[in-house]
């Protein structure tokens, strides 16, 4: 039985050490509930966080996960939001060809929560906002986005 353990915490520790030297954690540090979508051979991963300002969702791009490079933000620098503040948890998804990234946002002059959209030919952008909410808060919380097509995630 002793050596059935020792021969497990072996192997846990054996496989500790080869994901450690294959991967960098963590990937991304001041970013808030990031999303990630593989496109050909790279990865794109969007988030917000103290970094990306009160109005913008920052781009990385990486082809291996383990060093994400900077690709820029969704909306353009010193752009301000149409209906909303503090842009948050978004997730980004290929739809029908295009790129998009739902967030969340805060109703500027009610406070309440809404979910946003912006679109863009490729996964590196530009982007260009829908303009408008898709969906307001009546009252809860909107946290993270999840977009769910015919059943799946």
């Amino acid at each position: 039985m002793k050596t059935s353990i020792k021969l497990v915490l072996f192997f846990l520790a054996f496989f500790q050490i080869v994901v450690a030297a294959r991967f960098n954690n963590p990937l991304l540090t001041n970013v808030t509930f990031p999303g990630a979508i593989k496109v050909n051979d790279v990865y794109y991963v969007v988030g917000s966080g103290p970094d990306s300002s009160e109005y913008n969702i920052e781009i990385f791009s990486s082809t291996d996960l383990n060093s994400l490079k900077s690709a820029g933000t969704i909306f353009p620098q010193n752009w301000t939001h149409p209906w909303g503040v503090y842009l948050n948890s978004p997730e980004i998804h290929e739809v029908d060809g295009s790129f998009n990234v739902y967030y969340t946002a805060q109703n500027r002059r009610s406070g309440r929560p809404r979910i946003g959209v912006a679109t863009s030919s490729t996964p590196g952008g530009p982007y260009k906002d829908l303009g408008q909410p898709l969906l307001e808060s009546s009252g809860y919380a909107y946290t993270a986005p999840t977009l769910v097509r015919e059943g799946t995630l």
